[in-house]
């Protein structure tokens, strides 16, 4: 049954601005130019990637057991991550937590998990930002899987952003830039949450510190990942 508060105040798609109904984030027209990483072609087991994409590092493996992820970060999801970032409220938090449980469930047959959690936010970033978006995703993917939700027992300094880094830099950033709580200690298979992964230096990091605090596992989810797309 529609909601009348649908016709007299409209939600609007992330992408085109077209109005939509209820709780979407998109329109119909846009939700079908999200690709799915399973449509992109063969994955790496290990980092999710395509071969063209892998940033599994020989002789130096990551932390995670795997990570998977549910969308190819491109043009048409930008606006999407976005939302999710800055607009906690736009509905991009439920769109993404329900692929990433579907994701999850189909993918991750090593489960149950103890607990989830989230790849923490330095302070002064979550201040100005109102939320972590990271842990915003966990919370809801925890509600939809059945599993009980934990903040993560890792503190994130305030060093350089990720994003503005290269490869190397990012290992010796997240390095630098992640640490356990004082008396952390966590048990079983953990399911860790994140937006983007890009070259997995901070989800093997929080996987290193949440293995040292006890972890016997660690596995990653996130929304989307980056890939580099084939020239046409």
């Amino acid at each position: 049954m529609l909601n009348p508060f649908d016709f007299l105040f409209p939600s609007c798609c992330a992408v085109c601005s077209e109005p939509v109904t209820g709780k979407a984030v998109l329109c119909p027209a846009c939700e079908k130019r999200l690709l799915l990483t399973e449509h992109a072609g063969a994955l790496c087991p290990v980092c999710g990637k395509t071969a063209a994409s892998c940033v599994c590092r020989h002789g130096n493996p990551f932390h995670f057991v795997r990570c998977i992820s549910s969308y190819v970060y491109d043009d048409a999801l930008r606006p999407v991550i976005s939302s999710l970032k800055y607009h906690p409220k736009s509905g991009a938090v439920d769109f993404f937590a329900a692929r990433i449980a579907q994701h999850v469930r189909e993918e991750f047959a090593e489960g149950p998990f103890s607990f989830v959690t989230e790849v923490p936010m330095a302070s002064v970033k979550r201040r100005e930002r109102g939320h972590n978006q990271a842990a915003s995703l966990a919370k809801a993917v925890a509600a939809e899987l059945g599993v009980p939700y934990s903040s993560a027992p890792i503190r994130k300094e305030d060093t350089m952003e990720q994003h503005s880094l290269a490869g190397q830099q990012r290992r010796e950033n997240a390095k630098s830039g992640f640490c356990l709580t004082e008396g952390a200690r966590v048990k079983g298979a953990v399911l860790l949450i994140d937006d983007v992964m890009t070259t997995g230096s901070t989800l093997d990091r929080c996987s290193e510190l949440l293995l040292e605090c006890g972890a016997a596992a660690v596995f990653c989810a996130t929304a989307a990942t980056t890939l580099i797309r084939p020239r046409r």
